[in-house]
């Protein structure tokens, strides 16, 4: 949603070099306009700027680092994940979803405390399901 906001704004070439950083197809030029865009950055409500990082590892280095500062407890959360349906209407099986699931940014397990900084990387609702069956 940011990139569409930032085209939108008619700031093309940034929205373009989000979109390079994001699949990690970064090149001199742009990490030399990144780096002219380097600056301390003092908020006085205690959240800090986010920033990006094109790889699922590196994303997770990080959290952990910062979460570790944290002196409070952490409190896991398991995503709740379940198979859906093919655009064939075939059935989409367990071992299909784990493989499609991999592949996402998001992880499975997340540890959260208090102070913690998150964002949201997606919500989208691509299936729908029948819940009166479950009743």
């Amino acid at each position: 949603m940011a990139s569409l906001e930032l085209v939108l704004s008619g700031d093309f070439y940034f929205a373009d070099m989000l979109n390079v950083m994001r699949w990690g197809e970064t090149n001199d030029d742009i990490v030399a306009k990144f780096q002219q865009l380097s600056r301390e950055v003092v908020y006085t409500d205690g959240i800090e700027p986010t920033e990006l990082y094109p790889t699922r590892k590196e994303v997770e280095f990080v959290n952990s680092t910062r979460l570790k500062q944290i002196k409070e407890e952490g409190v896991p959360y398991v995503s709740w994940d379940c198979a859906g349906v093919k655009a064939s209407g075939d059935p989409v099986s367990a071992e299909e979803a784990d493989e499609i699931l991999d592949r996402l940014v998001a992880l499975k397990t997340i540890t959260l405390k208090v102070r913690a900084q998150v964002m949201l990387i997606k919500s989208k609702v691509i299936w729908s399901m029948d819940l009166s069956a479950w009743w």
